[in-house]
């Protein structure tokens, strides 16, 4: 058996499995016109030759001579990592790129041809480069089993990616994402793909932060799952409900560019895997034990942010129904109170002046009521309090200075 791990060679990026397969971010390449070694390959070994790449492109070269290059239709950007690896174990070395959008590209060497051929695109790997914290990437390979392992590690998150070499092409087999927690120990989610290529969890551990030892296991648990245009409630293998939504498409894009990174953690307080935690939330909005579903599509009303569709969990049929109610505030990202049994949701349109309005309202016979508004003034370090009447008339109460690191 043969296992090597091979270093990244230029700084960068990564993953998301479940959104649109046509990611405008995967890189294309062309194939300039190069001179060929003089060397036969009688005359040398796998060992002769060695790759080399840049943002632009990559070479292999025998002996310091050209024996094929590829050019990137696009030059890879900052967070974008190039690995050196033999992916389909013939003793040459290949190309694997992670993009900053949870995606990678492969090529392999052909040595006989003199050049690279595309061994996969939009492939998953486990998460994207964060540009705040850094990861690194290595590869490992495995010829006993026709085993390729991506592995990326940064400060808060461990993700691994295991594909297998067959029929010319790296497949996704399995994956694990370790998300850490500052209460409990790390999360560990555990997938595999099924035939279609899709996620399927197959188990949650909570690990124990200091000894690693497993804490608790679940299985067969549900969970939702985000394709290129619908958002489906799983649980284990099966399919409960698919939701079909305009605009997840359009979110998914500028998920893979890498133009949108908010993250945002599932109700039970476990932290969500992505693309998932980019694309919804879960929030029990009517307090009633089960959480319901805030899906988050392209553009808001008035077209500076998110537009949020909601979902209501019907415990009569199990499934979950447009919520005509919450779904008057779709521009908005509302956000549950539990101690207080209240919704909150903000403002940020007047920000610019480092002020910003906080809204609370509360349910009343099967509607939401307007109860408060905070206008937050930064620079004074407090809200101004109104609240409303019972004909929604406002009125000012009193300011309220905010606590220092509050804001």
């Amino acid at each position: 058996m043969r296992s090597e791990k091979l270093l990244l060679v230029l700084a960068g990026g990564l993953l998301l499995a479940g959104c649109s397969d046509n990611n405008d971010s995967s890189v294309s390449v062309t194939e300039p016109a190069t001179e060929a070694a003089t060397t036969t390959a009688a005359e040398v070994s796998a060992e002769d030759y060695k790759l080399s790449a840049d943002k632009n492109g990559a070479t292999m070269l025998v002996n310091g001579k050209s024996a094929g290059s590829m050019k990137f239709d696009t030059p890879l950007g900052e967070s974008e990592q190039v690995l050196f690896a033999d992916v389909n174990f013939d003793g040459y070395e290949d190309i694997f790129v992670c993009l900053d959008c949870f995606r990678a590209d492969c090529w392999v060497y052909d040595h006989e041809a003199e050049k690279f051929v595309s061994a996969g695109e939009n492939l998953p790997i486990a998460f994207a480069f964060d540009k705040n914290r850094g990861c690194s990437v290595t590869c490992e390979t495995d010829s006993s089993e026709n085993a390729v392992t991506v592995v990326q590690i940064s400060d808060s998150n461990e993700g691994s990616t295991v594909f297998r070499w067959q029929e010319d092409k790296l497949v996704p087999i399995s994956m694990s994402i370790s998300y850490y927690t500052f209460d409990d120990g790390p999360f560990v989610y555990n997938y595999e793909f099924d035939d279609e290529l899709r996620k399927v969890l197959t188990e949650r551990q909570l690990l124990n932060g200091r000894t690693g030892e497993l804490k608790k296991s679940e299985k067969d648990i549900e969970y939702f799952r985000v394709t290129d245009s619908s958002v489906e409630y799983m649980k284990g293998t099966e399919l409960l409900q698919s939701i079909e939504v305009s605009g997840l498409p359009e979110m998914c894009g500028k998920i893979l560019s890498g133009e949108y990174q908010a993250s945002y953690t599932i109700n039970n307080g476990c932290p969500a895997p992505v693309p998932e935690s980019l694309l919804f939330s879960e929030y029990d909005f009517d307090f009633d034990g089960h959480s319901d579903l805030a899906i988050y599509t392209d553009t808001s009303r008035d077209g500076s942010g998110l537009n949020v569709l909601y979902y209501r969990y019907d415990t009569a049929s199990g499934s979950y129904t447009p919520w005509e109610e919450l779904n008057r505030f779709s521009g908005y990202q509302l956000f549950t109170i539990e101690d207080t049994k209240e919704i909150t949701y903000f403002d940020y349109s007047s920000s610019e002046n480092g002020e910003s309005d906080q809204y609370i309202l509360v349910w009343s016979d099967g509607s939401l009521k307007l109860t408060q508004r905070r206008h937050r003034i930064k620079k004074k370090g407090m809200y101004e309090l109104y609240e409303y009447d019972a004909q929604g008339n406002e009125s000012y109460v009193k300011d309220v200075s905010l606590p220092t690191g509050s804001y």
